[in-house]
Formats: C-alpha cells, sequence, structure tokens
C-alpha cells in the first residue's frame, strides 16, 4: 500500500510531444510556474514521438536544465502512443 500523506505525494505529469518546437518551451515554462509552491513533489516526462523540428533539442535542454522534467523519443512516430510500463522513465506519481 502507497502511504499518500500530502509530503509523500509524487505527480507524475506525461506530455506526448510531435513537431512542438513552436509551443514547447512556453509551455513547459508556464507549467512549471503553476506548479511552485505546491505541497509535494512532481516529475514532467515529455514522450518525444519521432519529430522532424527541435522539439527534441528543446526537451532535452529542459530535462538537462530541471531535475523534474525527463524525457525519451521515439525513433519513429507512431500512430498509437507507447504504453505507460514500456516508457524508459517509469512515472513515479502515486
Amino acid at each position: 500500500m502507497h502511504d499518500t500523506t500530502q509530503e509523500n505525494l509524487t505527480l507524475s505529469i506525461i506530455i506526448p510531444v510531435y513537431n512542438e518546437e513552436g509551443i514547447l518551451a512556453e509551455s513547459l515554462t508556464e507549467l512549471m510556474e503553476n506548479l511552485e509552491g505546491i505541497d509535494f513533489s512532481y516529475e514532467i516526462i515529455i514522450a518525444e514521438n519521432g519529430s522532424t523540428d527541435d522539439t527534441v533539442a528543446l526537451a532535452e535542454g529542459f530535462a538537462s536544465k530541471y531535475d523534474q522534467v525527463s524525457t525519451f523519443s521515439a525513433d519513429t512516430p507512431r500512430r498509437t502512443p507507447l504504453p505507460r510500463h514500456t516508457a524508459p522513465h517509469k512515472p513515479r506519481g502515486t
């Protein structure tokens, strides 16, 4: 059984992206600003799906700058999302 007291909660936010270089940086910045001051920890997982623009570089930049951000990429675009349990970064959220 999980300990679900407020201080032990982790919120996992999984964001699927494909060719989102135009909005990714602003969206992540706004999301992180809105999460400031919450009473529990969080992680943001960027699930990149074979983008052909600079989405990967932007996602990796955020992941290297912020401990709570991670990213993984599909080699080629998929029509269906990767199942959550097969992702290289398994969500920690409770």
